[in-house]
């Protein structure tokens, strides 16, 4: 009994020391004026567009592992149906500023990182990964991490509140073919590594915090079992479940007694049109929030007694402008 109770301490305590460098997807981020804070490390974007919209934009982020500074990294990003999406020729704009006169002579007029193509490997379609490159320090700077937080210099790409760093603007493109598709991060070619460490001593969590740390050396062109963020591309990705002249709280309980259905009308709550109402059409209603309808629309005015009803079983707040 003793050797199980050991064995299993041994194993908890393993695993609460686990650590790892943290990358992410979200679909905030500001490349002419700073950094807009992203969704925090484990959520999943879930981003709607309508079925005319031709391209889009998403920011990539990353959290050093806790008191390492990570200086090389190589990153890939596939669309897991390419006949919905996939991603622009030089889609990628790296965020790198140059640190600039710090008063340290070493550091002076330094980019923190280089820019460098990442390889198309065998295991993916050049549909997969076309325009998207790496980001890889090459010592030339001080990369992320407690190194670069202490130093006298204002970084417009690193935000506190999540103690992350904006890497990249990526571009991609929509073929205008209703449906939903994954997006995942994968360690590319050239792995990532922090500072005094090799790539098989680094590791990195994408999608969701539970999920599996990816080993910088031999997790190379893997994703996690969890998406980064999700696309929706349909005609019905619009959270105006009450058909009136705006989203808002109405909408909202319409989600609420419709969540968890697998069979629903876009009245229900199914703002992105796949018949399932999950956390998906809340993302939608949330970013469309305060927003007229995305699409053309029939409205039609519920009748009072409706409306005394809706109005009579929701919380207030929901409703203020």
């Amino acid at each position: 009994m003793n050797r199980i109770l050991l064995f299993v301490a041994f194993w908890i305590g393993l695993s609460c020391s686990a650590k790892a460098t943290n990358f992410w997807l979200s679909a905030t981020g500001n490349i002419t004026s700073g950094s807009a804070p992203p969704v925090t490390p484990g959520s999943v974007e879930a981003i709607s567009h309508d079925i005319g919209t031709q391209s889009g934009s998403i920011y990539v982020w990353a959290r050093p592992d806790s008191g390492k500074t990570l200086v090389n990294w190589s990153l890939r990003l596939l669309s897991s149906d390419p006949s919905i999406l996939t991603f622009a020729s030089s889609s990628v704009e790296t965020l790198n500023p140059v640190l600039g006169n710090t008063g340290s002579p070493e550091f002076e007029d330094i980019a923190r990182w280089e820019y460098v193509d990442e390889p198309i490997g065998n295991n993916a379609s050049i549909d997969d990964i076309q325009g998207i490159n790496i980001f890889q320090v090459n010592r030339t700077g001080v990369g992320i991490g407690p190194d670069s937080t202490g130093l006298p210099y204002n970084d417009p790409f690193y935000d506190s509140s999540n103690d992350a760093w904006l890497l990249a603007q990526i571009d991609y493109l929509l073929s205008g073919t209703p449906g939903q598709t994954n997006l995942f991060l994968q360690i590319g070619e050239f792995g990532i590594n922090n500072l005094g460490e090799s790539s098989s001593q680094t590791t990195a969590v994408f999608g969701a915090l539970t999920d599996a740390p990816l080993n910088g050396e031999t997790n190379r062109k893997q994703s996690s079992q969890t998406a980064d963020a999700v696309i929706n591309v349909s005609a019905l990705a619009s959270a105006n479940f009450d058909a009136d002249s705006d989203i808002d709280g109405f909408d909202y309980l319409n989600w609420q007694r419709g969540f968890g259905l697998t069979s629903a009308t876009h009245d229900q709550g199914d703002a992105d049109g796949n018949g399932i109402v999950n956390d998906l059409d809340f993302g939608i209603w949330e970013q469309q929030l305060g927003n007229p309808p995305p699409i053309a629309e029939t409205f039609t005015v519920p009748e009072p007694s409706t409306l005394l009803l809706v109005l009579a079983s929701s919380c207030p707040w929901l409703f203020l402008k």
